[in-house]
């Protein structure tokens, strides 16, 4: 093999499993072995990671990956990537197929010998006491689809496959070979196109037809390999989706990408799916991770809750503090560390004022929310004019102009101190979506004027988010959960544990009352409790925990003295130029209130982990899309 070649077939490697370096998360235990193949009879190594914890009382979903071109696991062992998986709450399952790295034997390039191979290291995966035999998913990287299309059509169900999610893999001989280019002929064995007989157990256009799990394919708009042709990912979707729905094969679900791709669909080149935009970068963990989560979590809850299941619970956190930048970063951490211990993802909301100071003095907080696989969510602060009363340049303006200006907020950077639009920097919805890779899932205007409402939900449709605050902690409709309003969900929710009244007085924010003589009336564990207690709906209920990353750590933000005249609902805008270092309103939190702060929020966590459906946005999309 030459060294272009050679690293070609790392390059197809490195697309799943990240740059090649050595560590291994604290929390992370390894156990390796070795199996025998049945049908070759070779020696092959296998290793499994898994959380410290688990046990036969505390099992954890398992992941097999099948790394791409002609690679092997023990080269992923030795990458970081295996510490993000199992901290991310999952077990990690890797080997080497025969004639490959640590494992004996021959070189099957991906066929019924390799196939079995993978086949007897699913059926010890889920014979493991800390796995949930229930929650074994497979994940394949380029040419790795052909091995494990293969073994899960050839053996469905044994081991059961709660789903299998394909990177970008070729197809067929045609795509698999290049059309014989000569440098993938000598990766391949010499073997080219003609030889149909040696092709027929690798090309997963066929083999996946017979596969009975749902199928997620990833595909970006440029192929790592194929560039712009695209023909084998629309071939692979129609030959996997059901018959029942046009296509030829048995899987139960299947979808292209993300949510704004509707699942059970066949495709055409003249009518394709959406793709992800780019080319796949090298060790995108946060995304495979991603995609993983929704899979492993939620594929089996396609409709809104019934009356005899647990509710659904939505932890929503405004991000915007960024006079306070690290105070802020530090509870962002901190609130992430509490979701994943729970082994659930929360809704980050953020300003593009937050990202971009995150970006510029805290990258470490955007590789973060990254790797975390949390739910990326936007919203608007002012001088944004569509925040209540900082509207007045757009009241004026004609339908058109209207539409072109809200789009051009959300394109271009807004200057906090006049309120005017940088055009040689990027700012607003598309900025976030661009730091973090993914278009944010849902937006929250709070204009009031309805033809300004109107027009913005058309401007973030057209970019790409898929729901909408309609209102913030109740509002639902019993018989009619699902809303659509401009082409967004109205995101559910039929009461919050975020503001309640008690003792006849006020609705007060639960976490300024901790300190105080009625705080027992303000713990959001019981209120949460009394309130499912109380729930008499004919479905089970949409909540939404809501809160602000500031609240935990001051009362009031450092940008309301900027912006705003006065302090609650009797403030008033001020008009620019603002002035930057204006007195700071807010008031820090001693140490003894924060902590009862956080220790009521962690509480609330746990609970709602153990008794409901944590579930995020993004996942509230995809069960009314279902």
């Amino acid at each position: 093999m030459t060294p272009k070649h050679a690293a070609l077939v790392l390059v197809l490697l490195s697309t799943l499993i990240g740059p090649i370096q050595p560590g291994l998360s604290a929390e992370a235990a390894q156990q390796e072995f070795t199996l025998i193949n049945p049908n070759s009879g070779a020696e092959l190594w296998a290793t499994v990671f898994r959380p410290d914890d688990a046990s036969e009382r505390k099992k954890y979903p398992a992941v097999v990956f099948v790394p791409g071109g002609l690679g092997f696991g023990s080269r992923m062992a030795r990458t970081p990537a295996a510490g993000e998986y199992v901290r991310a709450g999952f077990a990690l399952g890797l080997f080497d197929p025969d004639g490959r790295g640590r494992s004996r034997g021959w070189e099957n390039w991906n066929g019924k010998v390799h196939q079995d191979g993978l086949h007897a290291f699913l059926k010890h995966i889920a014979s493991l006491p800390f796995v949930d035999r229930d929650n074994i998913g497979v994940v394949s990287s380029s040419l790795g689809l052909a091995m494990a299309a293969g073994t899960l059509g050839r053996y469905p169900n044994d081991p059961p496959v709660k789903y299998f999610i394909d990177i970008e893999g070729p197809t067929d001989r045609f795509y698999i070979a290049k059309n014989d280019d000569p440098g993938f002929g000598r990766i391949l064995g010499g073997h080219t196109t003609q030889d149909a007989d040696w092709w027929a157990e690798r090309e997963a256009v066929r083999t996946i037809q017979n596969i009975v799990c749902p199928y997620l394919r990833i595909q970006y708009e440029l192929d790592h390999v194929h560039g712009p042709n695209k023909g084998h990912a629309i071939d692979i979707i129609n030959s996997a989706t059901n018959t029942k729905h046009g296509g030829k094969g048995k899987s139960p679900w299947t979808r292209v990408n993300g949510v704004e791709n509707q699942p059970n669909r066949i495709y055409t080149q003249d009518n394709p799916p959406r793709w992800i935009a780019g080319r796949q970068g090298r060790g995108r963990t946060d995304d495979t991770l991603r995609w993983i989560r929704e899979m492993a979590g939620t594929q089996t809850n396609p409709q809104s809750p019934r009356s005899d299941e647990r509710g659904c619970i939505t932890f929503a956190v405004n991000i915007h503090d960024w006079p306070h930048l690290d105070e802020s970063a530090a509870t962002v951490l901190r609130l992430i560390g509490i979701f994943e211990k729970n082994k659930v993802r929360g809704d980050f909301y953020f300003t593009p004022q937050i990202v971009e100071h995150y970006e510029q003095k805290r990258p470490d907080m955007i590789q973060r929310l990254k790797q975390s696989g949390m739910c990326i969510s936007y919203h608007v602060r002012p001088p944004h004019p569509t925040y209540a009363g900082f509207d007045r340049r757009l009241r004026d303006l004609a339908d058109d102009a209207l539409a072109k200006t809200l789009r051009d907020y959300e394109t271009y950077r807004l200057d906090p101190a006049t309120g005017e639009l940088h055009r040689d920097k990027p700012g607003g919805y598309s900025y976030v979506a661009k730091v973090f890779g993914r278009a944010p899932v849902v937006v929250s205007p709070q204009c009031r004027d309805p033809r300004i409402r109107d027009a913005v939900l058309k401007v973030y449709a057209e970019l790409g988010t898929k729901m909408v605050v309609a209102y913030h902690e109740s509002g639902t409709k019993m018989e009619q959960p699902f809303e659509w309003m401009q082409g967004l969900l109205a995101r559910p929710s039929d009461f919050s544990i975020t503001r309640w009244a008690a003792g006849g007085r006020q609705e007060m924010f639960w976490w300024s009352m901790l300190d105080t003589p009625r705080a027992a009336d303000f713990d959001p564990t019981t209120r949460l409790k009394s309130q499912l207690a109380a729930w008499k709906g004919s479905r089970a209920p949409f909540i939404t925990a809501l809160i602000h990353e500031n609240d935990f750590s001051r009362s009031g933000t450092g940008w309301s003295g900027i912006y705003l005249d006065g302090e609650g609902r009797n403030s008033r805008p001020k008009q620019p130029p603002y002035d930057l270092n204006a007195p700071d309103p807010s008031r820090p939190r001693t140490t003894e209130e924060r902590e009862r702060i956080w220790k009521a929020y962690a509480e609330l966590v746990a609970y709602a982990a153990a008794n409901l459906r944590v579930v995020t946005s993004e996942e509230i999309v995809a069960m009314a899309k279902r």
